[in-house]
């Protein structure tokens, strides 16, 4: 029997480095010892001027979200309508405790979300470069009560910045599940055929007890604040430490860890290779193939992470271009 569906609440961190207050008070606070090199880089915190898209396209093609949150430190865009409905701003200090801020660090901010006043237990996190990108229901997202997830296990290396994190969060998983175990218990979900070929990982892997990693599709992610709220209980340090670093730090774990523990529980839907939603590596080379994804629609959510570019404003102007051409009604939480 299918449960009723519960609210489901979208939260958007966005950041505009344009912002000299918020640059100034950075700086002020800025260490290099232990930070991850990305961390500090420009690009991480560059504005594309997409935001507007981003609301318009959850109106356009998820009418049916609950309310929208968000997280900022930087003064809202003049078009914003902050007396919609549907919208709440908040900052740090709204829900993040006293005792880790400021914080300049994603990861920080992340692991706090569940934390907002008012969030519905099911909510959709989004950074802001993920976009839907054509109609998409309820169910992209959550199942019976469930946040929808790929138990499809991917080994990491400690080649890359990002897996740090990553390898971080499997010490926390490895320590409190068996892996033979939660596969026995949810094997169904674990060989879905919605992984399509990608069900070749589990079977590769499965003579190795401890978990490895799993896959990353780098989008939105489906949250319980019961997950987070768990997983604080029983790695209040592990969570606590991450929290307290300004920055992002090697040493820290990431969102994935509330994604990958609801996996490890056995507490999440299958979701679907296909279609799921596409990640882009923003590169001098692959402008035309982005506007392209943006334009015919094809890909349920995109995601456009930000890149080495050798004319940001051309590139900027041309996706802006592109977004206005799909998405040129004005949303309820613009001003009229």
């Amino acid at each position: 029997m299918r449960h009723a569906a519960p609210p489901i609440d979208f939260v958007i961190t966005w950041v505009d480095d344009s912002d000299d207050v918020w640059r100034a008070q950075r700086e002020s606070h800025r260490v290099t010892v232990d930070v991850d090199p990305e961390a500090v880089a420009p690009i991480r915190a560059r504005d594309w001027g997409l935001l507007r898209y981003w609301f318009r396209a959850v109106a356009a093609y998820a009418p049916w979200v609950n309310h929208v949150y968000l997280v900022t430190e930087n003064p809202v865009p003049d078009w914003m309508n902050e007396d919609s409905d549907r919208l709440t701003v908040v900052t740090h200090a709204d829900f993040i405790p006293a005792e880790y801020l400021p914080t300049f660090n994603s990861r920080a901010i992340e692991l706090n979300l569940h934390r907002i006043p008012g969030l519905s237990e099911h909510f959709v996190y989004f950074n802001d470069d993920m976009y839907l990108n054509a109609p998409i229901s309820p169910d992209h997202f959550f199942a019976d009560g469930l946040p929808r997830a790929f138990a499809v296990m991917t080994p990491l290396s400690i080649g890359n910045n990002f897996h740090h994190a990553m390898l971080n969060n499997l010490d926390v998983l490895n320590k409190h599940f068996s892996k033979p175990r939660a596969m026995r218990q949810a094997w169904r979900r674990w060989f879905s055929p919605r992984y399509g070929a990608a069900l070749v990982q589990n079977i590769a892997l499965l003579p190795w007890r401890r978990f490895m990693g799993f896959h990353n599709h780098h989008l939105a992610l489906p949250m319980r604040i019961s997950t987070a709220e768990r997983v604080w209980d029983l790695e209040f340090t592990t969570m606590d430490q991450t929290s307290r670093s300004r920055f992002r730090e090697l040493s820290n774990v990431n969102p994935f860890v509330l994604t990958w523990w609801a996996i490890c529980a056995g507490e999440f839907m299958p979701a679907s290779m296909k279609g799921y939603g596409r990640y882009f590596a923003h590169t001098d080379e692959n402008l035309a193939e982005i506007v392209q994804a943006v334009s015919r629609g094809t890909d349920a959510m995109l995601c456009l992470n930000d890149g080495e570019l050798s004319d940001f404003e051309a590139d900027k102007a041309s996706l802006i271009a592109a977004f206005d051409a799909k998405l040129p009604v004005p949303s309820e939480f613009e001003r009229r």
